[in-house]
């Protein structure tokens, strides 16, 4: 059996040793990795990622004018929407929006003939955009169409029911 380019023999060191007793060491390191995987598939769980612009990242800043003082964050990422929580009284809204992707992506909030759309947002930054809701449904989504596809089809939607003030 001869040897592959870049294969560095490890016959006589101590990763071979786990093996020789009873195959130990490959089902630890397994198990260790799956303990991992259920925090990284919740569904309903905002993406854990560091915003890579001053933009992104950038201080405080004061709400818009008219809006509540706390603004509803909206993050999106490949290829979802994520906005907590998913209903809000009627009035004057703030969405934060970040793009904690790696392409770029824009918000749309559409509904009950109205629509608001933020610019074109680039990765790790992000765009503030207020509006106002009547009760009702809203579906909040990218309307990007790029080399990847229909950004909204792929799964980046998700729906905002506004009830009575």
């Amino acid at each position: 059996m001869g040897r592959r380019a870049g294969f560095r023999s490890t016959a006589g060191r101590r990763g071979v040793a786990g093996r020789r007793r009873g195959g130990r060491a490959l089902p630890l390191l397994a198990a260790a990795l799956l303990a991992g995987a259920p925090a990284g598939c919740r569904e309903e769980e905002p993406p854990r990622t560091r915003l890579r612009s001053p933009a992104a990242a950038g201080e405080a800043r004061e709400p818009l004018p008219g809006t509540p003082e706390r603004p509803l964050v909206a993050t999106l990422d490949e290829w979802r929407v994520y906005i907590d929580p998913h209903d809000v009284d009627a009035g004057r809204h703030e969405f934060l929006v970040v793009n904690a992707g790696i392409y770029e992506h824009a918000f749309v909030v559409e509904g009950r003939g109205r629509q608001w759309r933020t610019p074109n947002i680039v990765p790790g930054g992000q765009a503030r955009l207020a509006v106002d809701l009547a009760p009702g449904i809203y579906v909040l989504y990218c309307p990007i169409e790029d080399e990847h596809g229909d950004h909204s089809e792929m799964g980046m939607r998700t729906t905002l029911e506004v009830g009575e003030e």
